[in-house]
């Protein structure tokens, strides 16, 4: 809960590979060759959450909810 708002964490599982093929704007390629710095997950470090509510997988499209 923030305030009276309910929050859900959700982690979307998507490698680069896949990540870098949905760059229609191009800042992960920009980010790649160093035009962009402090990219998370490239040139920045990226902290996976380690409980979250929902894992999205982006490889097999797939959703899993962590029981409570």
């Amino acid at each position: 809960m923030a305030g009276d708002i309910a929050l859900l964490n959700a982690f979307v599982d998507a490698p680069l590979e896949i990540r870098a093929a949905r760059d229609p704007k191009g800042p992960c390629k920009r980010a790649r060759s160093g035009q962009i710095t402090g990219f998370t997950g490239v040139s920045a470090p990226y902290e996976k959450s380690t409980r979250p509510d929902q894992i999205i997988s982006a490889r097999d499209r797939s959703r899993r909810r962590r029981s409570c």
